[in-house]
């Protein structure tokens, strides 16, 4: 059996499968079409085979490296103690490495073993150019680097806003100081006149008939004199430059009603009462303390106004007007005639008689409104009462 019998044709060679050949050759050009460097070993790293792309990234020839250690070929699996993926596998490090090839670029290997029914066979090493990755990641922290830096100055330059602001504010009260400065001492030093010359006028008089009662004349008048020139300090300390640094978030409603509460007994006093609406938290940007003494102030002229002649409650309001708060006080009082309303806010203006008024209550309202940016208006008439209306510069909610 299977032996040549005499006389036979000898057989011809067994052909090659061309489907198998052209199967081959495809897959072979597959292979090396691969722009990704492939190397596949056995399980001792030695090298089977490797595509033109990782031969180009060696630098050596295909036939040069086939059946040599992958560790002979690649330097960077020598460079530490288990830095072999190969041979460290699966006990040493595995996956994906970074690694450093000739012309400063940058690759990345990664290891893969070959099993068939559980067992391993060998093992697939790919390496990948990452360079371009490699530097949109450098230009990525850069650009981070140069956001964060971006927003490090953005917050330096709004704190420098912020420090300005506050500079101007101050620099605003300074002014306001100044412009009153000179109306203020000239008040002081009258009234020191007053009463300089008052006790010098009782230095030398005895007390006892005609002289007796100018004497009481003349302690009438000193004691108007000390009273307006206490008034007078009390209101300029009320403007003190360091009550200009103390700026922050202020709820309207809380001030008015605090100010309310602290004068409903001058007003039960005076015959009137108080009525507050303050309905929501309005919030505006200010120095809490001035605002409570231009309240205060307003609120005391209209209980004064209301005095005798008032029919209805003095009205304090809170509400919120195109990007301001709005505080309104409103006394029925005696009212201010048209021709005095230009002049109400001047220092030392009053239409008190009696000279026991200072006048300078108003402006130092004016001055604490205008050093928070906002602004007053007035409405009034005589025996129609008078509402003070104040805007102050509030942020949008």
């Amino acid at each position: 059996m299977g032996t040549k019998k005499r006389g036979e044709a000898p057989q011809p060679a067994e052909s090659v499968n061309p489907v198998l050949e052209r199967a081959k050759a495809e897959w072979e050009a597959a292979f090396d079409s691969i722009s990704e460097g492939i190397a596949i070993t056995d399980t001792d790293g030695k090298i089977r085979r490797v595509n033109r792309a990782m031969a180009m990234l060696l630098g050596k020839d295909i036939r040069r490296i086939t059946g040599l250690a992958c560790c002979d070929v690649m330097q960077h699996h020598r460079a530490y103690p288990e830095a072999c993926p190969v041979r460290n596998y699966p006990d040493g490090k595995k996956g994906v490495y970074e690694v450093f090839f000739p012309e400063y670029r940058y690759h990345e290997e990664r290891v893969s073993p070959i099993v068939k029914a559980g067992r391993k066979l060998g093992f697939v090493l790919t390496v990948r150019d990452i360079t371009a990755e490699q530097m949109a990641s450098e230009e990525r922290k850069h650009l981070y680097l140069q956001i964060d830096e971006a927003v490090r100055k953005g917050k330096v330059a709004d704190q420098r806003l912020a420090d300005l602001r506050a500079e101007l504010t101050r620099a605003e009260h300074a002014a306001i100081l100044g412009r009153l400065a000179g109306s203020v001492l000239a008040e002081v030093e009258r009234s020191v006149r007053m009463i300089d010359e008052g006790l010098s006028y009782l230095a030398g008089k005895p007390e006892k008939g005609q002289a007796k009662n100018g004497a009481a004349s003349v302690m009438a008048d000193l004691r108007v004199a000390a009273s307006r020139a206490r008034t007078t300090v009390g209101h300029l300390a009320s403007l003190r430059a360091t009550d200009a640094d103390s700026v922050d978030l202020v709820r309207a409603d809380k001030v008015v009603k605090e100010v309310v509460e602290a004068m409903r007994g001058e007003a039960a006093r005076q015959g009137t009462k108080l009525e507050v609406s303050a309905p929501a938290p309005f919030m505006f940007e200010g120095n809490r303390s001035q605002v409570a003494t231009m309240l205060t102030c307003l609120v005391l002229n209209a209980i004064e106004a209301s005095r005798g002649s008032a029919k209805e409650p003095v009205r304090v309001a809170v509400s919120r007007r195109k990007g301001h708060v709005c505080i309104e006080v409103t006394d029925s009082g005696r009212g201010i005639e048209a021709a005095y309303l230009s002049e109400i806010f001047n220092p030392f203006f009053t239409t008190d008689s009696q000279g026991a008024k200072v006048g300078l209550g108003l402006t130092v309202c004016q001055a604490i409104v205008d050093g928070h940016h906002g602004h007053i208006e007035v409405d009034s008439a005589p025996a129609k009462g008078t509402t003070i209306r104040v805007l102050l510069p509030a942020p949008e909610d």
